[in-house]
């Protein structure tokens, strides 16, 4: 029997200390690793999920060959 279910993403978010420079890790589909935890789990529709857009303070991310790379407001993002 199929099944159709509807994908619900939720956001992210992740800090550094004071004075690091980083890189910030976690995984935007589970929220493991972020600040957000749990609560940032993404609901995935019918498997396998994947990541169609990403958006950073300076707007939609290019996304090369399933890499995507945001600015934001002190640096990029970037998501693979």
């Amino acid at each position: 029997m199929a099944s159709d279910h509807s994908p619900v993403a939720r956001p992210d978010a992740d800090a550094l200390p004071a004075g690091s420079y980083g890189p910030a890790s976690g995984n935007v589909i589970t929220g493991a690793g972020t600040t957000t935890g749990s609560s940032g789990e993404d609901t995935v529709g019918d498997a396998p999920a994947h990541i169609v857009t990403v958006q950073g303070a300076g707007g939609a991310a290019a996304n090369s060959g399933g890499t995507f790379q945001a600015t934001g407001q002190y640096g990029v993002l970037s998501v693979d």
